[in-house]
Parts: structure tokens; sequence; C-alpha cells
């Protein structure tokens, strides 16, 4: 007769249960998670020379070769205005205000910040990423000309260094203010007048600068885009001007 295996009630005991185990899992996880969210928003904070700095040291043995081109990486328009104005240091004393700026001081002291003849003002896109100075045409212009005055090769040496060596172009328009040209000018409107001194920021910056022509846009406004008063003298100084407007490369904005 075959015998009854006796029944063993004994139980497995075990640290915790099986069915918990899964959580410490879970837990790593999430805390991995939370890391790398914080890293994330670290590096969104920093820009293109900080990263720069930071991984120097990298470089073929590292496997980190695509961020040799650092210029790929957007910079804020105030890191670009510091780099710019860098280059000067020792060249050239430029008083830089805010267009804003413009709202809170008086017409006499608009007439004496363009008497000066050492001042650029500049606005921010913060949509565009772009950065806009803006040259006014007594400064940058020998008087009733479209001949650039030698004081300002320095500036456009700077912007046409920076053009050179980052992933950005320039969109340089020509402005005036409503006073009409002379009969027998050279020439007949302010659109063409505005067109001329816009082509020899250009040309200055192709031929002196080699900065490669694509990288370049021209526009002419002529009196449409006032940024003064018209009916001042210092309104219409405001508004004779150049505006050299730098934002990240885009094929697309090429091809339009």
């Amino acid at each position: 007769m075959r015998r009854e295996r006796p029944k063993d009630n004994t139980k497995l005991t075990t640290p915790y249960s099986y069915r918990t185990a899964w959580t410490i899992t879970f837990a790593d996880f999430c805390t991995l998670l939370l890391t790398f969210f914080v890293l994330l928003v670290s590096m969104s904070s920093l820009d293109s020379q900080t990263i720069k700095k930071a991984l120097e040291n990298f470089g073929e043995k590292g496997g980190l070769l695509f961020f040799q081109k650092l210029e790929d990486i957007s910079q804020s328009p105030m890191v670009v205005l510091r780099k710019i104005m860098k280059r000067l240091e020792g060249d050239q004393s430029i008083e830089l205000k805010r267009i804003e700026e413009l709202q809170n001081i008086s017409e006499e002291e608009l007439s004496q910040l363009i008497g000066s003849g050492k001042f650029m003002l500049y606005k921010i896109d913060d949509k565009s990423k772009g950065l806009t100075l803006i040259l006014n045409n007594d400064i940058i212009f020998e008087r009733g000309s479209t001949h650039i005055n030698p004081s300002l090769f320095p500036l456009l040496s700077a912007i046409g260094t920076f053009l050179k060596q980052s992933k950005y172009m320039a969109f340089i328009d020509g402005h005036t203010d409503n006073t009409p040209p002379a009969a027998k000018g050279i020439y007949p409107s302010n659109d063409d007048l505005s067109f001329a001194r816009a082509k020899s920021v250009l040309d200055y910056l192709v031929s002196r600068e080699k900065v490669p022509p694509e990288k370049l846009a021209i526009g002419a406004y002529g009196d449409r885009m006032p940024l003064g008063d018209n009916s001042t003298p210092s309104g219409r100084a405001l508004n004779r001007r150049v505006e050299i407007t730098l934002k990240p490369f885009r094929q697309e904005e090429r091809s339009s």
C-alpha cells in the first residue's frame, strides 16, 4: 500500500514580499528621471561659451565630435551684443542705449546724444533671438554722401568678425527722414537713398571684412518706418539710420 506523503506546513520566508518588490525599481527610475530633468533645466540656462568651456577638454577621443561646431547652439541677444562690443575695447567708446530708453529722455537730451556722435541704439526680439543695432546716418556716413565714416570701421569690423565666426546672418536695412532729396541730386527718392546707404554697409562687410554674401540681406524703407518725430531736428536725425539685425542663420530664410 502506497504511503501518503506528509504535508509540509512550513512557509518560505523572504526579506520582503515579492508583490511589492517592484516599488524599489520604480523609485530608482523616478530618481533618475528627476535628475535628468534637473540637468536639462541647468543646460538651458547656459550660453554657448559656458558650454564650450565645459567641453573644451573633449575631442575626438571623447566621442563628442559634433560639439566642435558650437555655433549651432543659439546665443542670447545680449551675449551677441557683448561679444561685438568686447572687440571694440580700446578702439572706440560707444554709448549703448536700448530703444525703449528713448521714451524717458527729453528732446534736449536726445539732441545732445545724437550730437555726441558716440552712441548706438539697439533692440531685441525675444521671439526670434534677433539683435538689431541702429546706426545713425549722421555718425556712420560722411555728411551728404553714402561713404562710410572711417571712425565706424572698428564697429563694422567687429560685426563682420562675429558673422564670420558664428552661425548668424545680418539683415541690413536703410531708412531716411521725410525730407525729399535735392531736385538735382544723385538719388531721385528716399527709397533710392536708403538703399544706397544700406548697400554701402553690405559692400563694406563683403569686400573689406570678407563676410560671405549668403550671410547678408538688404532692404530699403525710405521714410516709411520712422523712429522719431519728423517735425523736429533730433527726430529727423534719429530716422536717418541703418539697422543691422543679427539673427541665427536658417536656410529657409535665404530661400524665401
